[in-house]
């Protein structure tokens, strides 16, 4: 009965056009919601899997990031990018794993960026959003990809992507994972760079 329930809802949201806007922002928003979820879920395991950190050197990884004129990416160290990021714009906030187990994760808010180092002091994630001043038009990565470009051209600068739908493309070196938003224009939104392992 209730699969019955479900299925017509779906239906009927997907046969009225205010419906589909509303459906596809409630899919878009669940699936943010669940990266960043997961984000927090990360366990000690993590590090065991990846080999000990060094915090002086990078992931071997070709997904970068220049914002403010600071190229960085997941596995730097923090101490070493944070002078070039600018002034924060509220204070960081430490966010504990959601299993509550493994270790808090601090998080440092920049003009339209996000930072989410582990308690080693390695950027551990990026999230770069369109909501943000002169400093996140310039940002790019390492491609020259912008907030605001197709997905075409995040297909034709990373090649095949990893997941490819109308509300996210997602690439993947190897390393790291990049996944770029898409607003209903189909240009891209925001960027969230995450270690793979």
């Amino acid at each position: 009965m209730m699969k019955f329930r479900v299925r017509n809802y779906l239906l009927l949201d997907y046969n009225c056009e205010r419906g589909e806007k509303i459906m596809k922002k409630t899919v878009f928003g669940l699936v943010l919601c669940m990266t960043f979820l997961l984000v927090g879920c990360g366990s000690k395991d993590k590090d065991e899997t990846n080999g000990s950190k060094n915090a002086e050197s990078s992931v071997n990884s070709s997904i970068s990031l220049t914002y403010n004129g600071q190229t960085f990416t997941v596995g730097d160290t923090y101490d070493k990018v944070k002078g070039g990021l600018g002034d924060e714009i509220k204070p960081s906030e430490v966010i504990p794993p959601c299993d509550g187990e493994g270790d808090d994760m601090t998080e440092y808010y920049f003009d339209g960026l996000t930072v989410g180092v582990d308690e080693s002091g390695i950027v551990d994630h990026i999230n770069l959003v369109s909501e943000g001043g002169d400093v996140v038009k310039e940002a790019e990565t390492d491609k020259g990809l912008k907030l605001g470009d197709t997905a075409d051209k995040a297909k034709e600068l990373y090649g095949e992507p990893l997941n490819d739908s109308e509300y996210v493309v997602s690439f993947d070196d190897g390393d790291l994972n990049m996944t770029c938003g898409l607003g209903d224009d189909g240009t891209i939104t925001y960027f969230y760079i995450i270690n793979n392992k």
